[in-house]
């Protein structure tokens, strides 16, 4: 996984989904977000909670133009499910900002290895790091002294940088 990251940050300079399975994704959780920030203390209403899915969905498609409307179903269907508590929707804290913040740049999804178990293979695996402590860790200095050791795992399938990585095809089965 942190391989995964160091490797988007030293060839893309950031996070970036290529495929179409990663961008509709990346849509959900777009999605998702807005629309939490819209129905924020307003009641939980199947009709209403539609309504603004197939609004927002509307407003942000058009960065999405290899979405087709299977795509659209599934997606809102998906975000619906998630959302629908029920209740009415909760004031959003600075810990809920931040946790969206993590599923835009991460497209965070639990994912569980069988052969463990079903251990959650994200677990721990985001730690908060101050800027300064990953500038210090990406130095050039740092980089050419330490040699980067690969954690492959099954987070390694959704990868943007996959077909570059050595690591991925060596482990695959």
């Amino acid at each position: 996984m942190q391989k995964k990251f160091l490797l988007e940050s030293l060839i893309e300079s950031d996070t970036v989904y290529k495929d179409s399975f990663l961008l509709g994704k990346f849509l959900g959780v777009w999605l998702e977000n807005e629309t939490k920030e819209d129905m924020q203390n307003l009641p939980c209403s199947e009709i209403i909670l539609l309504e603004k899915l197939n609004d927002i969905y509307g407003e942000i498609k058009k960065y999405f133009p290899f979405a087709i409307n299977a795509n659209r179903i599934d997606i809102i269907n998906n975000v619906r499910n998630r959302l629908n508590t029920g209740k009415a929707f909760p004031v959003l804290s600075d810990e809920d900002r931040k946790f969206m913040m993590i599923r835009e740049l991460f497209i965070y999804k639990q994912l569980k290895d069988p052969g463990q178990f079903n251990r959650d293979i994200l677990k721990d695996k985001f730690a908060d790091v101050s800027r300064e402590k990953i500038d210090e860790k990406l130095s050039e200095e740092t980089l050419r002294a330490v040699r980067f050791g690969s954690s492959t795992s099954l987070w390694c399938k959704y990868c943007a940088n996959r077909e570059v990585c050595v690591d991925y095809y060596a482990h695959i089965e």
